[in-house]
């Protein structure tokens, strides 16, 4: 135990979903996107292409956050070890001691 210490969680303040969502769009392929559909609206004239390639990066942000959101849920609620008389023994645990339960 004092070689690993408790087996807890640092507890990271909750990000507002807002920002959650905006960190979709820090990928460097999003950032090329828009520009790709800047020159379709500017120089090539097809606003059609360009807003097709924007409501693309558009789901492609949905579908992340829900990704990670769901994600996110599932780390939290799978955080806990009971032994079986019933108590959280997680703090206890050592990282050799870990397993995943099905």
């Amino acid at each position: 135990m004092q070689h690993y210490g408790h087996n807890e969680r640092q507890e990271r303040g909750k990000r507002p979903a807002v920002i959650f969502f905006l960190h979709q769009f820090t990928s460097t392929l999003i950032y090329i996107l828009p520009g790709a559909a800047l020159i379709e609206l500017i120089v090539m004239q097809k606003p059609t292409d360009a807003l097709v390639i924007l409501v693309i990066v558009f789901i492609n942000a949905i579908t992340g956050f829900l990704q990670e959101s769901r994600a996110e849920r599932a780390i939290k609620s799978h955080t806990i070890a009971m032994t079986g008389d019933g108590v959280n023994d997680s703090p206890a645990l050592r990282g050799a001691d870990i397993v995943m339960a099905g």
